[in-house]
């Protein structure tokens, strides 16, 4: 392994879209977090079967997301050969 490319990867900055992604699903986690405080602690409805289809659609929205940012990290890494941008 390229030492050079090793120490590149150590000091390299994202770029405003890898950013943006991140903000995303930084956004998406505020969003569960929120819910799941009104859902747990709201004693005058029961939200039991609601919560859990939107709980799974959150995980399958942050997958997405996830695989999103890897594709772009992966793709931007590789043009650049781990340089800073």
């Amino acid at each position: 392994m390229s030492t050079e490319m090793v120490m590149n990867a150590s000091s390299i900055q994202i770029s405003e879209k890898t950013k943006m992604l991140m903000k995303c699903r930084a956004a998406l986690s505020d969003l569960y977090n929120n819910v799941d405080d009104i859902v747990s602690n709201d004693d005058e409805v029961n939200y039991n079967n609601l919560f859990d289809k939107f709980e799974s659609a959150f995980q399958n929205l942050d997958e997405k997301l996830v695989a999103l940012l890897n594709a772009r990290i992966e793709v931007v890494s590789i043009n650049k050969n781990y340089k800073m941008m």
